[in-house]
């Protein structure tokens, strides 16, 4: 019997140790950081994309111009094709002459746009980019937002710091016309 007893002890022993190591194992804190699979939450809002096509792009900033501009006397609209198109009229002389812009588009790292100029006509006169653009920026109320420099020949369009009725802040992510893949990103501030 003194076999049986020792084996019997030596079970009874082993099966503490297995149930020691377990309850340990469990109640255990890591003590290594593990890598967080998600992506932390900015405490001041969450960035959503948002993926346009030219024609609804198009349709969406003409409702803007149409509602921003009544009381201005320039007559425009944006067609977004291969690049973008500023077609309407213009006042001068007491005439309303027509006025077609091209511009190329060109995404900051901010988030903004830029539209370099391409060509300016105003009836059947290609005219220099400067003096179109000089005349537009004295002449034309924009909204502080938009800034012609007529020198680099551009329009820094600050999509960044356009007044939204929410508190939603708008970057440009991707802007190519050519491809049609237009991609906005919308930061949605969190409220505690």
């Amino acid at each position: 019997m003194g076999k049986w007893k020792g084996l019997f002890f030596g079970l009874l022993a082993l099966n503490v140790v297995i149930v020691i190591v377990i309850v340990t194992a469990l109640f255990k804190v890591p003590t290594e950081e593990r890598d967080n699979p998600f992506t932390p939450l900015d405490q001041s809002g969450v960035e959503l994309k948002v993926v346009s096509s030219k024609g609804e792009l198009t349709k969406v900033i003409n409702n803007y111009l149409e509602k921003e501009s009544k009381n201005n006397p320039l007559d425009y609209e944006i067609i977004l094709d291969e690049e973008v198109l500023l077609i309407g009229s213009i006042t001068a002389f007491n005439r309303k002459l027509h006025l077609e812009m091209k511009f190329n588009p060109i995404v900051t790292p901010e988030g903004d746009l830029i539209l370099e100029q391409e060509t300016i006509s105003i009836g059947q006169l290609m005219l220099p980019v400067p003096f179109v653009l000089t005349y537009i920026k004295e002449n034309y109320i924009l909204p502080e937002w938009v800034v012609i420099d007529p020198k680099e020949e551009l329009i820094y369009v600050s999509v960044t710091q356009m007044d939204m009725k929410s508190d939603v802040d708008v970057k440009v992510d991707t802007f190519d016309l050519e491809e049609d893949n237009i991609t906005f990103k919308l930061i949605v501030p969190l409220t505690k």
